[in-house]
């Protein structure tokens, strides 16, 4: 994860407060070893640590963090990371923190966030997850999930088969380069203002429908008809409300974006009924048990085919994390911004993270390096969200609901937004977990995510 803070922190009280974070989680001590977790012998947090400071020798912040992300995270010790960069822009300090993917999910990278943020010394229980609860479902609706979860599984199939058509976001062949913009963010009181006026609750709705009309704005751009809808791959949390700690509990479904549609009143529209028809629906718990099903009996080799023919049939990654809705502080400094990156997998050219935190929508977006002018793309999406905050609400978006990534009241011209040039990272493993959509929380059942791993 990418965290730009207000100042220089106290690294003595930082590390006081990873040492008791890391005696409270395993995982955070532990390697696999013969396809389970084992503690490491004489663990200590110096060995998980680095400071940096940015000189002509490592280069700039993009320049370092592209080399970090060449780099595989050593899984001789704890797979993880906590470097501490200073002077990385105009004199900020940054923590970058490294997580493989096996230590935990999105929502782990959130709850990581809360226990850095309290007292050294504190040895309190777990802060609490944040969690959306979900609609209650009419039981009319549940007596159709029989019939219901077929003709998802069916679907399910049927993506497996037919691929999205190809375009300049959905190419042949994958370079092995990335360009990563982590500079914009959204008000989220504005966001918010547009889900109500349609009668919406969460923010994730506004987020695909702003997907959308980016793309449907790049597609175009460049030539294409966009007679299509896209499909996006959609991660969400199975953790239960009470459930914390470092645990992979997520599952995908699979979602059309009417990029087809040629109205962005029309694209919320659809965006919306696709959406609340996933929530009523049986599409989480058989994305569960499907989930649970092949981890459980399919070997790794057919796993990994599977992800791989899936990956490849859709154009996008699109996931959600809720954060903190008040600022917080790592050992009396504030955080200004919080960013994250998710994996690439499969022939996908671009994958977009959002992560909330004090009243800031805050958008990761990792492109493939070949695609032609993705710099636009960023440009594009702050058109479709003035476009259809203007439409909905019925008044031109205010100053300053469009900030930057290092926490100024004003966002910088978009020729300005910095880009890194990244590697890609293998499917386990990068600068940051992918996070997942928390709006889709599901009650807690006896079909749960399977860990691949379990502690000896």
């Amino acid at each position: 994860g990418l965290v730009f803070l207000d100042g220089e922190p106290d690294m003595v009280k930082f590390r006081t407060r990873l040492k008791v974070v890391a005696s409270k989680q395993y995982r955070m001590r532990s390697i696999i070893k013969d396809g389970r977790w084992k503690e490491v012998d004489n663990f200590s947090i110096e060995n998980q640590m680095l400071s940096v400071e940015l000189s002509e020798e490592t280069g700039t912040l993009e320049q370092y963090i592209s080399k970090l992300s060449s780099e595989h995270i050593d899984e001789t010790k704890p797979m993880w990371q906590m470097i501490h960069v200073k002077n990385a822009r105009n004199g900020q300090t940054v923590l970058l923190f490294r997580l493989h993917h096996v230590i935990g999910d999105g929502m782990s990278c959130f709850f990581l966030l809360q226990e850095f943020a309290l007292e050294p010394d504190s040895v309190e229980d777990e802060p609490t997850m944040v969690h959306i609860r979900r609609a209650p479902i009419p039981w009319m609706h549940m007596l159709c999930w029989l019939p219901w979860s077929f003709v998802v599984v069916g679907q399910m199939i049927g993506i497996g088969i037919f691929q999205d058509p190809k375009h300049v976001l959905h190419p042949r062949v994958i370079s092995a380069k990335k360009a990563a913009f982590f500079e914009t963010s959204l008000a989220r009181e504005r966001i918010m203002e547009v889900a109500k006026a349609v009668n919406i609750e969460s923010v994730t709705t506004v987020v695909l429908t702003v997907v959308s009309g980016a793309f449907r704005r790049f597609l175009l751009h460049h030539g294409d008809k966009c007679r299509r809808d896209l499909t996006a791959i959609v991660p969400f949390s199975t953790r239960s409300r009470r459930e914390t700690g470092l645990k992979n509990c997520v599952a995908t479904f699979f979602l059309r974006l009417p990029v087809s549609c040629k109205t962005v009143k029309g694209r919320l529209m659809r965006c919306r009924n696709r959406l609340n028809s996933m929530k009523k629906g049986p599409h989480v718990f058989v994305a569960v048990f499907v989930f649970w099903l092949t981890v459980t009996f399919c070997p790794q080799w057919l796993l990994i085919w599977l992800q791989e023919v899936y990956a490849s049939r859709c154009s996008l990654i699109l996931s959600t994390v809720p954060g903190p809705p008040e600022s917080v502080s790592f050992s009396g400094k504030e955080l200004r911004n919080v960013y994250g990156f998710p994996p690439t997998v499969g022939k996908m050219s671009i994958c977009i993270a959002t992560f909330e935190y004090n009243g800031q929508v805050a958008m990761g977006i990792l492109m493939d390096d070949n695609v032609p002018e993705y710099e636009l793309f960023a440009q594009f999406m702050m058109e479709e969200f003035n476009q259809l905050y203007e439409e909905v609400v019925g008044t031109p978006l205010p100053p300053n609901s469009i900030g930057s990534g290092t926490g100024s009241s004003s966002a910088p011209p978009l020729a300005a937004i910095p880009v890194l040039t990244v590697k890609q990272a293998s499917n386990t493993q990068g600068l940051t977990v992918t996070p997942v959509d928390d709006s889709l929380q599901t009650e807690p059942t006896s079909l749960t995510a399977v860990e691949p791993v379990e502690p000896v």
